[in-house]
């Protein structure tokens, strides 16, 4: 290991320094020695001038050893004090040459302790400083092309291998950019900060670049507008090159491309709080994908089940036993501009950590002072370790303000998300009103910049003939297909649902407690003849229209078969013996139901219920009424969170096909207080709270898929919900749209890949 400049280094050797001064310069030594009080016999060592003479040295003999890795370190070490280019390159090479000599000569027991990871620190120490000094010393001194190459060539090199020199990356890059910026090479200077934003979160110093690059690609877009538009359409182009994120001039750009579109969505009623943790009707958990990002996504086809994709993380997680490592993807932003990082991560958990999904599965995620790695430990071993990272991230600051709340109205109202579009809020649009989503300009849409700019939503009630059809009708209602249909939508999908309808019962009420009561009204309900009169819909879509005789989707792999579990919980005979022993516990009775009224299909499924309840508890002469009390939507949820409900028709959402029940029975203090999971209140039943636990401690499937069932069986027994039926999800498509398969259930998953003709 020779370099023309440190010839006097000659061939390597460690010194051996004995008691009575005498010098031993020999072959570098393969084990290390050790403390000489510490050995109890001699060391063999081989005499460099005497290859192949092997001299026994006793260890009292010995008063010290020098390596020949501190040799060189104590001979480079003036050099280093005046330095230039080419010497800090031969100085480099020869750190580099001299821990690869350590790394095949030394050697230790691969169980123990190195003992020669101080000499190894030292020269990796050294190789780290002389890096940085390379560095620094491009940063002040290149002058030209060939130098800056050759400095952003090391740079790219080495930052990989070394982390410890990314201030020095830094600076050289903020130089780079500076002197670009000089020669008004603004194309550059946008590459370097594109690198910046790559690798670092924050960099202060290219501040100056930021604003003079901003600065220019604004006079670029100011100069647009008085253009005409091929040249127009140039400098906006030139501008958004510098500016990729500047709000409104892609959509500028494809107005005067005549790529700009707006999709139209009808809705049952338009969004009004579109936080994770306050979105309750179908359209506002629909605008979630517009504005939020996750972890993973989750993708649906029916023949092949659910599959995992990354989303905010830049590959699947890499699973070790419960420990979870993740990568942040660099490139995702706020709307606001700022960046997304662990700290986001970290912040969506503590908002939502009095929930199970982070109480009784995930720990709180810890990214030490890694602003893109995250590690996440699951607090035990499930069947399906990724699902839990579905969950929404919010940011950690709102209108420059710590976000307390998950919940918070304001940001409900006005979300800031990191999704391809943004809320910008409701507007007059002739005879009707429109909830605007236009796109995010701080979404990286990785080329797919599509032709959807805007999404407006719209309610049903406004489809009116002589303004703009919508796009799509989303949760339509069965007898409205064939009005569509005569205004064009040829297209009518239907597609099955993992949300299951129930009658929530409200079990801090007395008499819900009473379980002849509560099996007597589930077996009292004539599912089927519901179905077909109030949900009829369209040839071909009852496939999805099922009744219902358990907590999950019939044919689900939790779903329990006959004979342990009914098919048809309508029995009259079997309700009017429950009906009896309820009559002679209770007495005269009445209870509400509560249902949504914006749904005159669920006013009539739900006034058939009542008849059919009352009639048959007359049967048996017990008296039994039922109250309608319709509600609207913010009323239903009201009503729902604060527990002031005796009867009422709702559901429940299974967000994948894992089939999760553990939040709607949970017994934590957080999940039955107003707005926790556990709106039913229902409690002492240890059997079904142990099948629960099961469900999340097995990890084999068909262990799994036994408790599951169990489980189903369990709540046939006691009923503490009353199911009811599966409804499909119908989408109106008009023949303007092309989209790739649409999935009802996330509906804006790939609206990047849509495209709407004129």
């Amino acid at each position: 290991m020779s370099q023309d400049n440190f010839k006097e280094l000659g061939p390597p050797a460690d010194e051996i320094h004995l008691v009575g001064g005498a010098l031993k310069r020999v072959v570098p030594l393969s084990i290390f020695p050790g403390m000489p009080q510490k050995r109890t016999g001699a060391l063999e060592v081989e005499l460099l001038d005497k290859p192949g003479d092997i001299l026994k040295i006793q260890a009292g003999d010995i008063k010290t050893v020098i390596f020949f890795e501190t040799i060189v370190l104590d001979k480079i070490e003036p050099l280093l004090k005046k330095t230039d280019r080419v010497q800090l390159q031969a100085i480099e090479e020869l750190l580099v040459e001299l821990l690869h000599f350590h790394e095949s000569r030394r050697s230790h027991p691969p169980l123990a302790p190195n003992p020669w990871d101080k000499v190894h620190s030292s020269v990796f120490d050294k190789l780290h400083e002389v890096r940085r000094q390379r560095l620094l010393l491009f940063a002040q001194t290149a002058i030209d092309d060939t130098d800056w190459a050759q400095a952003l060539h090391l740079a790219e090199t080495w930052l990989p291998l070394d982390t410890s020199l990314r201030d020095a990356v830094r600076t050289l890059w903020v130089r780079y950019g500076t002197a670009k910026l000089k020669e008004e090479n603004c194309s550059k200077v946008r590459a370097i900060l594109n690198r910046l934003d790559e690798h670092f979160v924050q960099s202060s110093e290219a501040e100056p670049l930021r604003v003079a690059v901003r600065a220019r690609a604004q006079m670029f877009a100011n100069e647009a507008k008085n253009l005409p538009t091929a040249q127009a359409i140039s400098k906006l182009e030139e501008a958004l090159a510098l500016w990729p994120r500047a709000p409104g001039w892609r959509d500028e750009l494809a107005k005067l491309t005549k790529t700009y579109r707006v999709l139209y969505v009808a809705v049952q009623q338009l969004p009004e709080n579109m936080s994770p943790a306050t979105a309750w009707t179908n359209a506002e958990h629909q605008a979630l994908d517009l504005l939020f990002r996750r972890l993973v996504q989750v993708r649906f086809d029916d023949a092949g089940g659910q599959a995992y994709v990354s989303d905010l993380l830049t590959e699947l997680p890499r699973t070790e036993g419960i420990k979870q490592q993740l990568q942040i993807r660099r490139d995702a932003f706020w709307s606001s501009g700022d960046r997304l990082t662990s700290a986001d991560v970290r912040h969506s958990g503590q908002l939502l950590e009095t929930t199970a999904l982070w109480r009784d599965l995930l720990e709180m995620p810890r990214f030490e002072g890694r602003p893109f790695m995250l590690t996440v430990n699951l607090k035990q071993g499930i069947i399906d370790p990724v699902a839990p990272l579905r969950f929404y991230v919010l940011p950690q600051k709102y209108r420059a303000k710590l976000l307390s709340r998950g919940d918070d109205p304001d940001f409900a109202r006005q979300p800031l998300g990191s999704g391809p579009f943004q809320f910008v809020g409701r507007k007059p649009e002739g005879k009707r009103t429109v909830a605007v989503f236009q796109a995010n300009p701080c979404f990286d849409r990785q080329g797919k910049y599509g032709n959807v700019r805007e999404v407006r939503m719209m309610a049903w009630k406004d489809i009116h003939p002589d303004m703009p059809l919508p796009h799509l009708v989303l949760d339509m209602p069965p007898n409205s297909m064939s009005s569509l249909k005569k205004m064009g939508y040829a297209d009518i999908r239907s597609a099955p649902s993992r949300r299951v309808y129930f009658l929530a019962l409200n079990h801090r009420v007395p008499s819900l407690a009473n379980q002849d009561l509560r099996r007597a009204l589930a077996h009292a309900i004539g599912r089927d003849q519901i179905l077909e009169d109030s949900f009829r819909g369209p040839a071909g879509a009852g496939q999805w229209q099922r009744a219902l005789n358990g907590p999950f989707p019939v044919h689900s792999w939790a779903f329990c078969p006959p004979p342990r579990v009914p098919e048809d919980l309508y029995q009259p005979e079997l309700a009017k013996s429950f009906a009896k022993k309820a009559g002679q516990q209770l007495g005269p009775l009445r209870l509400s139901l509560k249902f949504p009224a914006d749904s005159p299909e669920v006013a009539d499924a739900c006034a058939t219920i009542a008849g059919q309840v009352s009639k048959l508890f007359a049967q048996v002469e017990v008296n039994l009424g039922v109250d309608l009390k319709p509600l609207s939507s913010q009323q239903m949820r009201a009503a729902l969170h604060q527990h002031d409900y005796e009867l009422a028709y709702h559901h429940w959402d299974f967000p994948d096909d894992n089939f999760w029940l553990w939040p709607l029975f949970d017994l934590h203090a957080d999940a039955l207080r107003p707005g926790g999971s556990n709106f039913l209140g229902y409690d002492n039943d240890a059997k079904l709270q142990s099948l629960l636990r099961s469900a999340l401690s097995h990890r084999q499937f068909t262990a799994v898929r036994e408790n599951q069932q169990s489980i189903h069986a369990h709540l046939y027994e006691r009923m503490p919900l009353i199911p009811l039926w599966q409804l499909p999800e119908y989408i109106a498509v008009h023949p303007s749209l092309s989209t790739p398969t649409l999935d009802p259930r996330q509906i804006f998953l790939n609206i990047l890949d849509w495209k709407v003709n004129p």
